[in-house]
């Protein structure tokens, strides 16, 4: 990424927060504001990313990769308790199983480079990944381990960035969607489209300077995920 480009990795943790609590705003108290959930389009994308370059930066990929997982564990509850009304359900994990897991992806797609047939194996170890996800019913399960694995792989390339993201989005999740998940044709190209507006987001990637910029702590980020949940479970039960 270029020095002279606008955003840094703060910018883009903030407004991944914002239009992700936007988009819950939309499920928890206002499920009838469509507006809601189209801005809330561009903050999994934008956490992708981010997940992408921090696996690439981070000083302990394990310990990185155990924190989203714990993560994850504890958010189980008001992700249930938001989308289910219920204490826990533990057949729709949430977006961090995903997240953590992708961490753990990307160590096994580092095991192949240099090999013969090396974007072979990568599509392969994606693929197997994206089954496993799929089959734990993990929040955003293929479009997911897709995004991550498209950013970390030309994290330094705008262009492929911007080519790869966009066919993963249009092309190859209306096809999952029908031939995996056995969708109409017509109820997949719509939930493609939908998802698309989310490719706004990459006008904030593509100017990503590669700075950190003015960061709040780190646990603020990890914890604004479940305390968002809660608190706004909390307003609906008011």
């Amino acid at each position: 990424m270029t020095p002279t480009a606008t955003f840094n990795s703060a910018h883009i943790k903030h407004i991944a927060l914002v239009t992700m609590l936007i988009d819950h705003i939309g499920v928890v108290l206002l499920p009838e504001m469509q507006l809601l959930r189209m801005i809330g389009r561009l903050s999994f994308i934008l956490f992708s990313f981010l997940l992408a370059e921090g696996a690439i930066h981070t000083r302990s990929r394990l310990k990185y990769g155990l924190r989203l997982f714990a993560l994850a564990l504890i958010s189980q509850v008001p992700y249930s308790m938001a989308k289910y009304g219920e204490t826990l359900v533990f057949d729709d994990l949430n977006v961090f199983f995903l997240l953590a897991s992708s961490v753990v992806m990307i160590g096994v797609i580092d095991l192949v480079k240099g090999v013969r047939f090396e974007y072979l194996y990568k599509v392969l170890i994606v693929a197997a990944v994206s089954i496993a996800g799929y089959n734990l019913n993990i929040e955003y399960d293929f479009y997911g381990y897709a995004l991550v694995a498209c950013f970390y792989q030309w994290h330094s390339q705008k262009g492929d960035i911007l080519v790869a993201v966009t066919a993963v989005t249009i092309a190859l999740l209306p096809l999952f969607r029908i031939f995996v998940d056995g969708w109409e044709t017509a109820r997949a190209v719509f939930y493609s489209l939908f998802e698309s507006i989310g490719l706004i987001s990459l006008v904030f990637i593509l100017n990503y300077n590669g700075e950190k910029g003015r960061q709040i702590h780190k646990f603020f980020y990890y914890f604004f995920y479940p305390a968002h949940l809660y608190i706004l479970v909390l307003i609906k039960m008011l």
